[in-house]
């Protein structure tokens, strides 16, 4: 039985099973399985040592518990007076569970139709009404093949689900209903941060940005640069440093972030995808190092700060703040024992510790 089978593992490969050793010779009798020999074979009294029968007999056995199990099920999926179903996912995975109660075992199909089609429970099936109203408004929520990714991982990660979710239909309505919203809001953030133009696409350069024209310029140091109220667009530099990812700070080269005075991300993050993104990325940047140059801080501001640290008995420190639309300065840090940035000492000519040992140097001359 398992040669001609090959496998007992799959439903298919189980019900081929039964249905080869029934055909074996010998082992049924008008048909069937003779109740006088299944109880020789049960109490001993068969001498005949009847393999085959016994194969048989032990492999209806199965696909009898498998019929109560089927029917089991179909009862369970069929108490419309405990089960309200609040979404179309919920309405989508009752009649997958339908089909696969008749795949999996040997519930007779004519029954479960009449159940669901004839009977005084059919009311509660009528499920094409809400599928075909809904379906139209939210295709992407509704998209089959979203829906059934989202009811694989019920099925494969059910208990990590329940943990975070809750149990039962309500925790499995909130983990699809956050999936949706998590596909919707990928979606919408990769497509926010490229490029489109007037026709909806995904472009690598715009005509404009920011009402600004924007025209290709070779030669620029950083990739691009905005002067006068035009963008200028270095794209072979983009390229180059798009396809070495010379933003990372796992780059090395002389052309790295990090050798030109700009701030490389991490190697984990690495968070441009494609061409477009990444060049949406560098020109916003250089527009932003427009408006708010680096030398923003006023020498007023600056006699600010260190009054504010005479007044207070602090002789070394690293301020950080942000400066606002309007100028002003928000003061959000003050470090005094602080992490230096290698990359703004670099654009500064200033290097925190060497500042520090030579204020220290010349405090140790005062003592002696």
């Amino acid at each position: 039985v398992y040669n001609k089978t090959k496998s007992l593992v799959s439903n298919d490969g189980y019900y081929d099973s039964a249905t080869v050793a029934a055909s074996m010779e010998g082992v049924l009798k008008n048909g069937e399985l003779s109740k006088e020999k299944l109880i020789e074979v049960l109490t001993g009294k068969d001498s005949s040592d009847n393999l085959d029968f016994q194969i048989a007999t032990f492999l209806h056995f199965i696909e009898i518990e498998k019929q109560i199990k089927g029917l089991e099920s179909v009862k369970r999926q069929s108490n419309p007076d405990t089960k309200f179903l609040n979404s179309i996912q919920q309405i989508k995975k009752r009649e997958a569970n339908y089909v696969s109660s008749l795949d999996n075992s040997k519930v007779d199909p004519e029954m479960v139709r009449k159940l669901r089609n004839e009977s005084i429970l059919s009311s509660f099936y009528v499920n094409e009404i809400a599928i075909d109203l809904l379906e139209p408004i939210m295709p992407l929520r509704l998209n089959e093949k979203v829906l059934n990714f989202a009811n694989g991982k019920i099925n494969s990660d059910l208990s990590t689900i329940q943990n975070r979710f809750g149990v039962g239909t309500e925790g499995e309505e909130r983990f699809v209903n956050e999936f949706n919203n998590g596909v919707v809001n990928y979606i919408f953030q990769n497509y926010m941060s490229n490029f489109i133009n007037q026709d909806g696409a995904i472009v690598d350069l715009p005509s404009s940005y920011r009402k600004m024209s924007v025209i290709k310029k070779p030669g620029i140091k950083n990739g691009a640069e905005v002067v006068d109220g035009v963008v200028y667009v270095d794209v072979r530099t983009l390229n180059s440093e798009f396809s070495k990812k010379t933003y990372l700070n796992t780059y090395k080269g002389m052309d790295s972030y990090s050798e030109k005075g700009l701030l490389p991300f991490k190697s984990f993050d690495n968070p441009f995808p494609t061409q477009a993104s990444y060049n949406r990325y560098v020109i916003e940047r250089e527009y932003l190092r427009s408006v708010y140059p680096q030398e923003a801080t006023t020498a007023e501001e600056k006699t600010k700060y260190e009054k504010f640290l005479k007044e207070n008995d602090i002789e070394v420190a690293g301020i950080e703040y942000i400066i606002g639309p309007d100028g002003s300065h928000y003061t959000y840090d003050v470090n005094t024992n602080t992490n230096y940035n290698s990359i703004a000492e670099k654009n500064a000519g200033l290097f925190g510790m060497k500042q520090i040992a030579q204020f220290l140097g010349e405090e140790l001359k005062k003592i002696k």
